[in-house]
């Protein structure tokens, strides 16, 4: 047993008190997790009751940890994952960074585990975000949860990278032996990944002996079970039944039924590759009752397929088609199409063996059809993977370059400021002097005008740079999104569009720089706000990321103005984007679309007649509100109180010049710490 094990089942007999008991059990259930998962769940149970009874809430986070990871080492992902969110959740209710990052790891391997590979990913990465504002070295074992989630994605150059440098961290440390251990496996996976076989068995072994030296039977029957694969690969089937049967053992003292069934399948098929169907055949049928057990409809697919192969290696056909055709049924209803390659092709020799050369010819035209699909789904999902990489990559350099161009520009505004501020003071000093004659004077004037036009076009380069850089984060952000996806999903397939719906509105804007020095008229016409704000509500959702929701109310009248389209989703990106960046801890941003005339909307006398009808875009946060001092200042070009963030003071500027030029008035209600409204109000078109 292990010393600490022990030295804390000796301190939990000579406890005093409930609240020390608790403290100890949690202890207690977080280091047994591996050696005896099922006592890690009951010990975190009883350590959370007995906190609650003795008033000590720092124990439950602890306690919910321990649980989380019980539960997961014996496959039951929904309880584990219950329990890890209950844990993250005590962690934030303490506040506590270093607990909040613990839980989001142990949520990435619950997840990872269960297969649900977006979100571990997402849970891993949040995990080493926070890491990074505890510490300037990277966590281990942070860094090895990410490559795995990276290598079961198929990206294995990045999972290369990730295990290579934990391997090095790990080699120089002396734990924790979960650590080291993982380390091992992983490299082992991407080398079997790779068909690096031997390189693939050398750290696999070297994992085999972590486990064992430490007692983590879960991992050890898991590393079992990857020499057990390899050695099938080489040929050495006694070397691979050794394994499995090691594995076997493990998982069934751990009450891991789904481990178990796996490795029955394994040992089905190892079987009938040294031509043994008889002794296959009891290894798959004991799998299939498991499976059937747990509603496993891919593994009992998968056991029926073997018991099939096994039925019709005895010559008893009849049976393996009753096998067969059941396996066929719940793969097609389950859309398991790789597994119903198979099954249909051991249908087709099937048939074919009994003579029926009808039936054995369809199956095979279903089968050939089936894969054609297949490979074309493959193949397409490959190109377009290698596009998404394409542009992502072009994305990245294109966003240097403007990141360079912005910076010029900042550099020549303050370069010409200063000039312009220089001159003026010269020309009136000039103007001031009494023998200054008419002509003179008038010439000083124009240059002054002049003058000021030069820095006003500085200004609208700053704006529009300033938007180049809100659109292209908008694009990095989406192109990264389906890097990282599990599979090129519908919702990946929509996030590219967006990426390119982005592009083209980068375009346009480049396009609006253009006119402006050309003259060129831009394109007006009539404009729904509806149609509008619900275009690009997706692009916003993902541009102020989580714990900010985005709610539409539009009008149902489906109000139009006169306005040139792009101006105004630059227009509502930046008002969103000014309304996220006010709301560190989260909430609600309400993008509201309304009707009503002149005289109800309060506007400036002179600027619209009482009945005039306008159309009301609203932008609400929940953020910190605006200083009263600074509400004068807010449409300042660089205007900013963001300058910690790196905050332009370009956004509301540029808002500001798009109503000025559609004839529209804006207003600004705040609150210090309740949020702020920014109301705009544009001539409708009738």
């Amino acid at each position: 047993m292990d010393d600490t094990i022990a030295e804390l089942e000796q301190r939990l007999t000579s406890a005093e008190n409930n609240s020390e008991k608790s403290r100890i059990m949690a202890d207690l259930a977080w280091s047994v997790k591996y050696s005896d998962p099922a006592k890690a769940v009951q010990l975190g149970m009883e350590a959370m009751d007995l906190a609650r009874s003795s008033g000590e809430p720092s124990v439950f986070p602890r306690a919910s940890m321990a649980i989380a990871m019980g539960q997961l080492h014996m496959s039951h992902f929904e309880e584990a994952e219950k329990a890890g969110l209950a844990g993250l959740q005590h962690y934030k209710d303490e506040e506590s960074l270093p607990g909040i990052r613990h839980a989001l790891n142990v949520l990435g391997s619950i997840y990872s585990h269960w297969g649900k590979l977006g979100p571990a990913l997402d849970n891993y990465l949040e995990s080493s975000r926070v890491d990074r504002q505890l510490s300037s070295t990277p966590d281990p074992g942070i860094m090895s949860n990410i490559g795995s989630v990276y290598m079961r994605l198929g990206d294995y150059e990045k999972a290369l990278d990730y295990f290579l440098e934990v391997s090095e961290i790990a080699a120089g440390m002396e734990g924790p032996a979960d650590l080291k251990a993982a380390a091992s496996l992983n490299l082992g996976e991407v080398y079997r990944s790779m068909e690096m076989y031997d390189e693939a068995l050398e750290r696999y072994q070297q994992g085999c002996e972590v486990c064992r030296s430490n007692d983590m039977k879960s991992y050890l029957a898991t590393t079992c079970v990857n020499i057990g694969n390899i050695y099938v690969e080489k040929s050495d089937i006694i070397a691979a039944m050794e394994n499995f049967e090691e594995a076997l053992s493990i998982y069934n003292n751990l009450g891991d039924r789904l481990g178990a069934a796996d490795v029955l399948q394994n040992m089905g098929e190892s079987n009938l590759v040294m031509e043994r169907p008889r002794i296959a055949l009891s290894f798959f049928e004991e799998a299939l009752l498991i499976y059937r057990e747990l509603d496993s409809v891919d593994g009992a697919s998968s056991s029926l397929l073997g018991v099939a192969s096994c039925l019709y290696s005895t010559g008893r056909n009849e049976e393996a088609l009753d096998r067969l055709h059941k396996a066929e049924s719940a793969a097609t209803e389950n859309g398991i199409r790789p597994l119903l390659v198979r099954i249909l092709g051991e249908l087709s020799r099937a048939y074919e063996s009994l003579g029926m050369t009808s039936e054995a010819l369809k199956y095979a035209r279903m089968e050939h059809s089936l894969e054609r699909e297949l490979h074309s789904e493959r193949t397409e999902e490959r190109l377009l993977r290698l596009r998404i990489t394409h542009q992502v990559e072009k994305t990245r350099r294109e966003a240097e370059i403007y990141k360079l161009r912005t910076e010029e520009l900042v550099r020549d505004r303050d370069i010409l400021e200063q000039a312009v501020s220089r001159r003026t003071l010269e020309l009136e000093r000039l103007m001031e002097e009494k023998e200054m004659t008419q002509h003179v004077r008038s010439q000083l004037e124009m240059e002054l005008g002049r003058d000021r036009r030069l820095a006003s076009l500085g200004e609208i380069a700053g704006g529009i740079a300033h938007d180049f850089r809100n659109l292209l984060s908008v694009i990095s952000g989406n192109a990264e999104l389906v890097m990282d996806g599990e599979s090129l999903s519908k919702s990946s397939r929509e996030r590219m569009k967006s990426i390119v719906d982005a592009t083209v509105t980068g375009a346009a804007l480049a396009g609006q720089l253009m006119s402006f020095g050309r003259q060129l008229p831009d394109e007006r016409g009539p404009v729904n706000l509806n149609e509008t704000v619900t275009s690009m509500a997706g692009m916003l959702e993902r541009t102020v990321g989580e714990g900010i929701e985005i709610s539409c109310v539009l009008d149902p009248s489906n109000p139009r103005i006169i306005g040139d389209r792009l101006q105004l989703e630059n227009l509502l990106v930046n008002l969103v984007i000014n309304a996220r960046d006010a709301m560190r801890d989260g909430g609600m941003i309400e993008i509201r679309v309304s009707r009503l005339n002149a005289g109800e909307a309060g506007t400036p006398e002179g600027l619209f007649a009482a009945s005039d009808p306008l159309v009301r875009l609203d932008v609400i946060d929940q953020g910190h509100g605006i200083m009263e001092n600074d509400m004068d200042r807010i449409f300042d070009p660089f205007f900013t109180t963001k300058q910690k963030t790196g905050g332009s003071g370009l956004g509301l500027s540029v808002v500001h010049s798009i109503v000025v030029q559609h004839k529209g008035w804006i207003k600004v209600e705040s609150a210090v710490n309740k949020g702020s409204t920014f109301s705009i109000f544009f001539p409708e078109d009738r």
